[in-house]
Parts: C-alpha cells; sequence; structure tokens
C-alpha cells in the first residue's frame, strides 16, 4: 500500500501493466459501461451516480509519481490507462482487471500505478490523462 509519504518506495500495483500507443482510449475493452478521464497529476474525487464514487490519488515515489484508485458503489474498473506527460506524448501504460488475471469482477482498488519509464531520467513520467474504464459491477454492491 502506498501511504502519502513524500518520496516513499512505489508499491506494486496488482496487475503488472501493458503499454498501448499514446492517447488509447477505452473503446476496445469489453463490457465498459462508461469513462472517466481525469486530467491530473494531482488528486481527484468524482461521483457518478448510483452511489458511484472514484478517488484518484497521485503520490511521489523514489522511482516517480504513482497513482492509487478506490472505486465505491455499483462500479469496478475493467481498465486503468495512464498517460504520460510528454511533447511527443509517449506510450501509456494500461492495467487490466479481468477473469484471466484474477479480477473477474473488474478492480475496485489499486496502487503503485505509472506511466511509462521516461528515458532521460529513469524515472515514470508525471501522469497527463488517467483514464478509467469503468463496468457495472457487484463487488463493491448489488447491479
Amino acid at each position: 500500500m502506498v501511504l502519502g509519504i513524500a518520496a516513499s518506495p512505489a508499491a506494486a500495483a496488482a496487475v503488472d501493466p501493458f503499454e498501448v500507443q499514446p492517447n488509447a482510449a477505452c473503446a476496445g475493452v469489453p463490457g465498459v459501461d462508461f469513462t472517466v478521464e481525469l486530467r491530473t497529476d494531482g488528486n481527484a474525487g468524482v461521483d457518478f451516480g448510483n452511489g458511484g464514487h472514484l478517488v484518484n490519488t497521485t503520490t511521489q515515489s523514489t522511482t516517480g509519481p504513482v497513482v492509487q484508485f478506490t472505486l465505491t458503489g455499483p462500479y469496478a474498473a475493467r481498465a486503468v490507462i495512464i498517460q504520460g506527460l510528454g511533447e511527443p506524448a509517449p506510450n501509456g501504460n494500461t492495467y487490466l482487471y479481468n477473469g484471466v488475471l484474477g479480477f473477474p469482477r473488474g478492480g475496485v482498488h489499486d496502487t503503485g500505478l505509472h506511466a511509462v519509464v521516461n528515458p532521460q531520467n529513469d524515472l515514470y513520467y508525471i501522469p497527463d490523462t488517467v483514464t478509467y474504464c469503468v463496468i457495472p459491477s457487484s463487488y463493491n454492491g448489488s447491479v
């Protein structure tokens, strides 16, 4: 678990990311009900009705900025895409929460998510956009 301590080591995410082309979207992710796109490198909270709430927190680690999220209500994330800030835009990192990886009802909390590594300084890029591919899920409540 990542605590809000400056320059703490990065905790590993529950799933390994895979790289995608810059500015990837949720279009290819099956079962997505809606998308929440946050343009932030800080903290954000989003209410999306029906008791659903998303908290996105970004903290600094020794390897660069890391993201943690928590979803409440009858929703879960099928995927989280983190696009780094850069010109030209670097590839993004996608974290997939599906049955093959042990999350048949999606993910509702994870820590240590990050953008790809910047080859100029060997640190994670600062997140430019964090996209949540949200699905209905009984993980947090009834659907």
